[in-house]
């Protein structure tokens, strides 16, 4: 089969389209990939599209979810579609802007298939009468170097990602649920595993299309808070060597960051996206921390299987979903600010490095079987050779 695949503006989402471009071509297909930099018109993009048997849509602010005043163009591409929601499937709190994907999704069902790291979003699109099945991250670093044995930490902590100062204020959107968005903030913060999605005032079961676009609304703005809850849980922890990599996204926009933490043993560096550098961070760090954005209530993201495939230690925000990837999920989760002091205390203690070490052997051993390219390749696979 011919399997095209667009490129991604952002180099963690990319680096998974070329994973999944390799996985394929290791399964025997042909990948093409579609740089949406070099498509100049409608019709070219056609051309690309053309001659494939499926296309792969993984961004959904891609080029192929660009709407026009007739639908979206990846209901005018000839192959079949296959989407994989690595994260939020809409890019949008506007509501007809969602509930339009949605009716677009209901209109190409017959030759589409849906893939999501979300179990919610799998619910809620399968209520629907939209395919959709669960998946998981793979890492988005191609064979990282993982050196044996591994060199002694030379930082304390580690966070790799956006984080900005907190907020103790609601947020002015300007809807009549403001104060709703900020107490599904709230409440994430004082328990990592609280289910924002069940916040959603209609209920969280989404049994027709109109709930369904809201409550996607709902938690597109909750995410806003992600950053913030992200600093609130930094500038919380004692002083110890702490390493964020990133921090303040405004250079995305070409606007100089200005949102810094301020807190002793605190440092900041540059975003990181060689892969190289990537590995270094978590090979080279005691403790790394993941602090999972607020739109997943379920997901393990692809930090922690970028972090293990280096042979890195994390510890992440609680998700039970990790106890079905790993032995060792209840070692390396925390659920509440407390939990997160208490394991940093211990897991940076030298004394305990055999512990941490052993730990992250063997989360990289499960997520290495668990999450593989193979695996995940043949799952997909599996599921297309049915369409």
């Amino acid at each position: 089969m011919r399997i095209a695949l667009e490129r991604s503006r952002s180099e963690i989402y990319d680096r998974i389209v070329l994973r999944l471009a390799k996985g394929f071509a290791q399964a025997g297909h042909t990948p093409v990939l579609v740089d949406p930099a070099a498509i100049t018109s409608v019709p070219e993009l056609f051309l690309a599209y053309d001659d494939c048997d499926w296309a792969l849509i993984s961004n959904s602010a891609g080029l192929l979810s660009m709407h026009l005043d007739d639908g979206f163009l990846f209901e005018r591409v000839a192959p079949k579609l296959l989407f994989l929601h690595h994260d939020a499937p809409f890019n949008s709190s506007d509501l007809e802007q969602i509930r339009g994907k949605l009716e677009a999704y209901l209109r190409i069902r017959e030759r589409s298939l849906h893939f999501s790291i979300e179990n919610s979003d799998e619910t809620d699109l399968n209520r629907l009468g939209i395919s959709c099945y669960p998946i998981t991250h793979i890492s988005t670093l191609d064979e990282p170097p993982r050196p044996q044995p591994a060199p002694p930490p030379v930082r304390g902590i580690a966070f790799i990602g956006h984080v900005v100062p907190p907020i103790h204020v609601p947020i002015a959107f300007g809807t009549e649920l403001d104060l709703n968005y900020f107490q599904s903030y709230l409440g994430r913060l004082r328990r990592m595993d609280h289910p924002v999605k069940a916040d959603f005032p209609i209920g969280a079961v989404s049994d027709n299309l109109d709930t369904t676009a809201r409550k996607a609304q709902y938690i597109q703005y909750v995410n806003t808070f992600s950053l913030f809850q992200r600093g609130a849980l930094l500038q919380d922890l004692p002083d110890y060597d702490v390493h964020i990599f990133g921090g303040d996204p405004s250079w995305i926009h070409g606007v100089e960051p200005s949102r810094f933490l301020t807190k002793n043993g605190l440092a900041y560096h540059p975003p990181v996206f060689e892969t190289r550098a990537i590995a270094e961070v978590f090979a080279g760090s005691r403790v790394n921390l993941n602090i999972t954005s607020l739109q997943f209530d379920t997901a393990v993201i692809n930090r922690l299987m970028d972090c293990a495939s280096c042979g890195g230690f994390m510890l992440t925000d609680r998700k039970d979903q990790l106890s079905e990837l790993t032995s060792v999920a209840e070692e390396v989760m925390f659920a509440t600010p407390a939990e997160l002091a208490d394991k940093l205390e211990f897991f940076l203690n030298p004394a305990n490095d055999s512990k941490r070490r052993e730990i992250a052997g063997t989360l990289a051993e499960d997520i290495a079987r668990s999450c593989s390219l193979e695996h995940t390749i043949g799952y997909m696979l599996d599921q297309m050779s049915r369409q």
